[in-house]
């Protein structure tokens, strides 16, 4: 004969009970612990000292050719000779001079007035300067050898993220000029009084436009 169970299965859990919002609190807080910690951990400044560890030799100097923690390359036994005392300083042969390194500016820009240059804001006097300085560098030079000197393919996104590194230099865009017009230059000792204001649709970024300061169209 079949028994018949009537007594109560478990009570189901109330979740606007106190304790149960604790509980739940708690998993939510260690949920995002985790995820914090697997976006800190993709982070490759988290993992340079085992880089600078593994670049040291067993007396704690950087090894010979590698970069140092300053970001500089350890200039040692580039140039040492085989059987040359290790760590002993080589001075220079008579006449033998260290050459400067070569500018990033094409010849007769002046970088000083870079400093001048605030992004984002209202043009001032002081950034006029710094634009002026420029138009007499390209109008005194050949177009010929701007565009010899000119760094290439350079894109919209480096121009806009990475303005500062680019900052007084020669780079060829491409792109569509869709809008002209003329404008005047502030009174100056160059002799500029003309310029134009053209509006650049770059080939990479055609939502968005650049606006391009040209002596001559």
């Amino acid at each position: 004969m079949p028994v018949l169970d009537f007594q109560r299965g478990p009570k189901p859990r109330n979740y606007l009970a106190r304790r149960e919002q604790s509980r739940l609190l708690v998993f939510v807080l260690m949920l995002g612990l985790v995820l914090i910690l697997m976006l800190e951990a993709r982070k490759p400044k988290h993992y340079r000292w085992l880089l600078a560890e593994s670049e040291r030799g067993a007396d704690g100097s950087a090894s010979p050719g590698r970069s140092t923690d300053d970001g500089r390359v350890d200039p040692r036994v580039f140039s040492q000779p085989e059987n040359e005392i290790p760590g002993a300083f080589l001075s220079p042969g008579p006449g033998v001079r260290n050459e400067p390194a070569p500018s990033r500016y094409f010849p007769g820009v002046d970088p000083s007035y870079q400093d001048s240059i605030r992004d984002n804001k209202p043009l001032g006097l002081s950034e006029w300067e710094a634009w002026l300085h420029i138009f007499d560098v390209l109008e005194r030079n050949d177009e010929a050898a701007l565009q010899s000197a000119a760094t290439r393919g350079v894109g919209y996104v480096q121009l806009i993220e990475q303005s500062k590194e680019y900052r007084g230099e020669l780079v060829t865009t491409k792109g569509v000029i869709r809008r002209a017009h003329p404008a005047k230059t502030p009174r100056n000792e160059y002799g500029l009084t003309d310029y134009y204001q053209t509006w650049l649709w770059p080939d990479d970024h055609p939502d968005d436009p650049l606006v391009v300061w040209c002596l001559h169209l």
